[in-house]
């Protein structure tokens, strides 16, 4: 798993995630993202780049969305592609997370990597 995170001008934060989230990487993302806890209001996490998502990886996600929304923030998801989004439509996570489709030309690139 690839992640990274850079805050935008407008105090909001994007996270690109590339790769597979499984028991191994899990835990390393939720602590990469709950320590933004109380600092963000406005939480990207853009998926297209993800090809695998485990058990850990729905756990890791529903902990990251409680901790934000907990802290008064909101977590937004791109889109995600084939084998996850059938995933995330079987945990229904489209009830449980806003998805967004980015902007063709938007910059998704950030300076952070983890």
């Amino acid at each position: 798993m690839k992640t990274t995170i850079k805050q935008q001008k407008d105090g909001s934060y994007l996270v690109v995630i590339a790769g597979r989230i499984d028991g191994d990487t899990a835990e390393d993302l939720t602590r990469q993202l709950t320590c933004l806890q109380g600092q963000v209001k406005w939480l990207t996490l853009d998926i297209e780049g993800l090809e695998h998502i485990g058990a850990a990886g729905i756990r890791a996600f529903l902990k990251i969305r409680k901790v934000i929304d907990d802290n008064g923030g909101t977590v937004l998801l791109t889109t995600p592609n084939g084998a996850v989004r059938t995933i995330f439509d079987i945990f229904k996570f489209d009830n449980l997370f806003n998805y967004i489709t980015p902007e063709p030309n938007a910059q998704l690139s950030a300076e952070v990597a983890a």
